[in-house]
């Protein structure tokens, strides 16, 4: 039997994105501002099989309640994938926009 190799993945970017974010907060904190943590109702940790699946029903006509009810998922949870997925080019335009 040969040797088992491992399966490496790289998550370099996604590590220094989430430090970005400690470090805008731990600032805040020490510029002594008081951090509001908003939304915090709703979904923010998704599977990139998640974002894909999201991105491919909203790319193939489905509206944001369909997309919603199929994650048994807050509507407004969906709208911040939307916007994380659309902020990197991930999104086809669509005539009415979001509510289409």
């Amino acid at each position: 039997m040969g040797a088992q190799v491992e399966h490496f993945v790289d998550h370099t970017a996604e590590i220094a994105e989430e430090n970005s974010a400690l470090v805008y907060m731990r600032n805040k904190y020490f510029m002594g501002e008081r951090l509001q943590i908003i939304n915090e109702d709703l979904e923010h940790g998704w599977t990139q099989k998640q974002l894909d699946g999201i991105r491919d029903l909203w790319n193939n006509e489905q509206s944001l309640y369909t997309i919603a009810d199929h994650y048994n998922a807050d509507p407004d949870s969906i709208v911040l994938v939307l916007i994380h997925l659309g902020r990197r080019g991930k999104l086809k335009q669509r005539p009415g926009g979001l509510f289409a």
